[in-house]
């Protein structure tokens, strides 16, 4: 905690810079959302505070918690959320998968995370690996589709990564990107199943734009 409130002071401080050079900057935070279970009702009450633990920083931004830091609303202009096919799991415990009944959706993330802050939102990074990409691009932006159809406001979605990566951990090989690593005539392979997903994620979208314009996404993809 002692560090993420010098971060929080630091970003605050940032946010004064930037103002002070131009006030109509648009100020961005992003930070990951999470969703954490117990393996036994007993320890209930420590995966509640671990979920909780995922607003703190964003909440010490708005004001909300240590407002001696000097946060505010003034803080945060729009809010990205990072979420993966990871970003569920039992406390101490295993992932949580999608076809668990304790996993939650994730339209009531996003409807949360509005409902505390009421910012603009969109989905910062996002992405799965192996034969996972696709189907996991596709269920975040049913679930993006989801939660503005009710009315909640989620400006867009980053895939991410573009590229396979070496694992920070380990050096492996993540199969996680809509490229591949570079093959031996230089080349980086696309991921087709991604691709095609994302072709047709992007043309849904431009199509709802196109019938909600005051209501437009768009899909991005960021390195």
């Amino acid at each position: 905690m002692e560090l993420k409130c010098q971060l929080v002071r630091a970003a605050i401080a940032a946010v004064d810079a930037i103002r002070q050079v131009d006030a109509t900057a648009q100020i961005v935070n992003i930070d990951p959302v999470i969703h954490v279970v117990p393996k036994a009702p007993r320890y209930r009450k420590q995966a509640e505070r671990v979920c909780a633990s995922q607003f703190e920083a964003w909440d010490m931004l708005a004001g909300t918690q240590m407002p001696e830091l000097g946060g505010g609303p003034q803080c945060t202009d729009i809010m990205g959320l990072n979420f993966y096919s990871d970003n569920q799991w039992v406390l101490n415990g295993d992932t949580l998968q999608r076809s668990d009944d304790r996993y939650r959706p994730f339209r009531e993330i996003l409807a949360e995370t509005y409902s505390r802050y009421r910012k603009p939102l969109f989905v910062a990074e996002t992405g799965a690996e192996g034969v996972r990409r696709a189907p996991w691009l596709r269920y975040v932006c049913d679930e993006v589709h989801a939660a503005r159809d009710s009315g909640i406001p989620v400006g867009g979605i980053c895939l991410y990564p573009i590229t396979d990566y070496p694992g920070w951990a380990n050096n492996r090989h993540c199969h996680s990107g809509l490229l591949g690593m570079v093959d031996h005539e230089g080349e980086r392979p696309v991921h087709e199943d991604l691709a095609l997903e994302l072709s047709l994620q992007q043309k849904r979208f431009a199509s709802a734009a196109e019938s909600m314009p005051e209501a437009s996404a768009s899909i991005s993809v960021e390195a």
